[in-house]
């Protein structure tokens, strides 16, 4: 095709394969071959003298086809072609036709990717957030404190239930054990069984707490249940008897409802007495229960609190029922 034939109905006139002026991008050559796809692109004409690029070679058949940019026909299909596209980018940036709240599309790239990457990195604090963009808001304490007293209570009552007892019997006691002794319920002090059997008697648990209020006057007996449940196990009898013979090893101590409150593992006569002498072998001449008296601490302080416990049955160290 010439560029006579091409330029038809333009306002350029061309002859020869040269024009007066032919502005860069008046023409555009389409180089057709058997072996690649079409190459479209604008063609430029230095100095007023036009040179196709797609001549045909001894090699090569091409295909050369010139398409006049400013015929009547050609501004026509333009005009259609940037009439479509700006209606479509008018539909896309309509607000009531996208979802502001959607999520982004995804990215099928891998300049999207890197994009998205990008973007991210700019947000994030941490590589932990980096990577795990999409991970669930942290739970509270709260939460997780809740959770594991519904974990706690479930524990409790499948004990109970092998033990024969009523699961509704478990439940309530629970519920009103707890508004006796808040928070009182704790698996790594004793085992769901035995606060099963605890659950089982409310009213023991009642009257329990008030005769040691009366054997440990100046004590808090909610300190000392707390840190050792197992008191509710014993019977008054014997919470009676151990009270007399502890009183007794801690006669020659000011205030021995002190040292109970501060070690509430010696509130049992038997871990008293080795307590006191282990304090007798490790400070010779002087007298145990003033150290008790004047360092309440002073068991803890030697790494003594393991021969506070009498036997390795469940209670500090074990959670296994």
């Amino acid at each position: 095709m010439s560029l006579a034939q091409a330029c038809r109905g333009c306002s350029k006139t061309t002859s020869r394969g040269t024009s007066s002026s032919i502005p860069i991008g008046h023409f555009t050559v389409d180089h057709l071959c058997p072996i690649s796809n079409l190459v479209r692109g604008p063609v430029t004409a230095p100095n007023g003298c036009f040179n196709s690029a797609g001549a045909p070679s001894s090699r090569r058949s091409w295909r050369t086809n010139i398409t006049c940019n400013n015929s009547a026909s050609q501004n026509a299909l333009t005009t259609v072609e940037i009439s479509a596209r700006e209606q479509e980018a008018a539909r896309t940036l309509e607000p009531a036709s996208a979802d502001v709240n959607a999520p982004p599309p995804p990215a099928t790239d891998s300049s999207a990717l890197r994009a998205n990457m990008q973007s991210r990195y700019e947000q994030a604090y941490s590589m932990s957030q980096l990577y795990a963009a999409e991970r669930p808001p942290p739970i509270p304490p709260s939460e997780h404190e809740r959770r594991r007293r519904v974990k706690d209570i479930q524990e409790v009552v499948d004990a109970g239930r092998r033990k024969g007892l009523q699961e509704d019997v478990i439940r309530s006691g629970l519920t009103q054990m707890d508004a006796l002794l808040p928070g009182v319920l704790s698996l790594h002090r004793m085992k769901p069984s035995d606060w099963a059997t605890v659950a089982s008697d409310v009213n023991g648990v009642a009257e329990k707490v008030i005769l040691l209020k009366s054997l440990y006057p100046t004590a808090d007996i909610f300190k000392i249940v707390f840190k050792k449940p197992k008191l509710l196990l014993l019977t008054t009898k014997r919470l009676e008897q151990d009270a007399a013979q502890i009183m007794r090893l801690l006669s020659s101590a000011p205030n021995p409802c002190a040292i109970l409150e501060s070690t509430p593992d010696l509130v049992d006569p038997l871990s008293l007495s080795r307590c006191l002498a282990n304090l007798a072998a490790t400070f010779p001449g002087q007298d145990p229960v003033g150290l008790l008296q004047r360092h309440p601490d002073i068991l803890t302080n030697l790494g003594s609190e393991a021969a506070v416990e009498l036997t390795a049955e469940y209670g500090e160290l074990s959670t296994k029922d």
